[in-house]
């Protein structure tokens, strides 16, 4: 009768066990699953930024140089005394 109590014993501790591993896996999981998750997604997002960044990187010195040399044929091409600037003229009495 002894054996029977503690082979039943034996039994409920090793379930007992058992089942609290499995219940606690997912708790314990989950912060590391979320880590590794989050630093994929957001690897996955930086790397298209990186294309973005390329593109910037490219396009950023041809905007530049259009703005530069559109800016210096505008000076080129007007003199500093032409009345095309707008100034206004006050009267001389």
């Amino acid at each position: 009768m002894v054996d029977l109590y503690k082979n039943i014993y034996m039994k409920s501790a090793k379930w007992t066990t058992i089942s609290g591993i499995i219940l606690c896996l997912p708790c314990c999981l989950l912060p590391i699953l979320g880590i590794t998750v989050g630093g994929a997604a957001v690897g996955s997002f930086l790397g298209h930024l990186e294309k973005l960044g390329i593109a910037l990187l490219v396009l950023s010195p041809l905007m530049f140089a259009f703005r530069y040399f559109r800016k210096r044929k505008a000076c080129n091409t007007c003199g500093n005394h032409c009345n095309c600037k707008g100034t206004t003229q006050t009267a001389q009495n």
